[in-house]
């Protein structure tokens, strides 16, 4: 997330909140995503898990606003700014598919060593 300002405006136009909920839900985000971060360097395998639901509660939020007709175009202020509906929802199945894969891997890397 680059632009704090945008993000927090494209939450409150969506009209689900109000400018302190947007302001509110920005910061949380922010601050679940690097909590996410240090869980993902301490602790592998529940930072994949972590991710993974990361991805599906925001797939499942975005996929919300589109069929409630909120959903302009992706405004998180980042490098995806600016996606179509479909464009970014074929990002987040992607990276939902590789972080299954990922989780898939990293179980077999942690048996491989209990041998």
């Amino acid at each position: 997330m680059i632009d704090i300002p945008a993000f927090t405006s494209n939450i409150f136009k969506t009209g689900l909140y109000g400018s302190l909920g947007a302001k509110i839900l920005t910061y949380l985000v922010l601050v679940i995503e690097l909590l996410n971060i240090i869980i993902l360097l301490i602790f592998k395998k529940k930072g994949l898990f972590a991710s993974l639901i990361i991805f599906m509660v925001f797939t499942i939020y975005i996929t919300f606003l589109n069929f409630t007709n909120r959903y302009e175009v992706c405004g998180c202020g980042g490098v995806l700014n600016g996606l179509s509906f479909e464009k970014h929802l074929f990002i987040n199945f992607s990276l939902i598919f590789l972080t299954i894969i990922s989780l898939k891997f990293s179980n077999e890397d942690k048996a491989s060593f209990d041998n």
